[in-house]
């Protein structure tokens, strides 16, 4: 259990840090879906 737990860890908090990462491009990159479909 801790085994997995340490090995799991890390790879959620890289999987955490790139979804904030992608999620800050989209908001700054403009004229993409999310903010062309936001009225």
């Amino acid at each position: 259990m801790l085994l997995t737990l340490s090995t799991l860890l890390p790879i959620f908090l890289l999987l955490l840090l790139v979804v904030v990462f992608l999620f800050l491009l989209f908001l700054l990159l403009p004229g993409t879906p999310f903010i062309s479909l936001s009225p």
